[in-house]
């Protein structure tokens, strides 16, 4: 077991504990940062959110906060797009030539998924659905595209892209919201790490070790939500996975 690993997993674990943010935008630069190549990271990255989506659709599922015609026309759009981007990293993410690029888009991915964090802070409670209407299943298929294809890249988590539309276009409830942003999300990363198992791009002792530990952080910071202020530490958050992105662009 590696205690550096294990320790990390359990600080991510306390983060998405404390203020609900995806590990998506934390872990693959954590993986990075203890050495493992781009296409490794993101591949383990993906297996580890797997998991922890799990339970958390399983939950949504029984309370029937997921919205089945909306997540299928999602899905039409982001199953191509994630396959596209994971088999693109897969086959030539360790490409020297391209490491540059692959970086470049981790961070702008990164920055973007922060700001859209951040403003998500801001947004006006909702309480009643505006009217179901038609979903335009085009438009939410093509937004499904583009973000399954930045997730199959980057990894960073397809709950942080999508709940701005979600938000803004989509008739849905607060509630129905969340569960099928969290389903969509699993949908991709399931997929993903099917692929990533696939191509021998997961290191699964890495994997095991963050999983131990966000497993126990999660739990804690799930007990601590009542006497820290969430607001604060979400927006402080954002701060940091903004200036992590702005490090591999800058960087690269």
């Amino acid at each position: 077991m590696s205690p550096t690993a294990a320790l990390a997993g359990l600080t991510i674990g306390l983060l998405i504990g404390l203020t609900g943010m995806g590990g998506g935008s934390l872990i693959t630069p954590l993986l990075l940062w203890l050495g493992l190549p781009l296409p490794s990271a993101v591949g383990t990255d993906m297996v580890i959110v797997a998991f922890t989506k799990l339970v958390a659709v399983w939950q949504h599922r029984r309370q029937k906060n997921i919205v089945g015609p909306l997540l299928r026309y999602l899905l039409a759009g982001g199953l191509p797009g994630v396959v596209g981007g994971t088999l693109f990293l897969t086959r030539w993410g360790y490409r020297p030539e391209l490491k540059h690029f692959f970086l470049v888009a981790l961070g702008c991915a990164l920055m973007g998924a922060a700001l859209l964090s951040f403003l998500f802070l801001f947004r006006p409670p909702q309480t009643a659905p505006r009217g179901r209407g038609d979903l335009h299943s085009i438009g939410w298929a093509a937004a499904g595209a583009a973000i399954g294809l930045v997730v199959g890249v980057t990894s960073i988590g397809a709950a942080t892209l999508l709940s701005p539309f979600l938000l803004l276009f989509s008739p849905l409830l607060p509630r129905e919201m969340v569960g099928t942003d969290i389903a969509f999300s699993l949908v991709l990363s399931l997929t993903a790490s099917t692929l990533h198992l696939a191509a021998g791009t997961v290191d699964g002792r890495m994997a095991l070790n963050i999983l131990l530990g966000s497993a126990i952080g999660v739990y804690i910071g799930s007990r601590l939500t009542l006497h820290v202020p969430q607001r604060s530490l979400r927006a402080l958050l954002s701060g940091v996975v903004f200036l992590v992105g702005m490090h591999w662009v800058v960087r690269s």
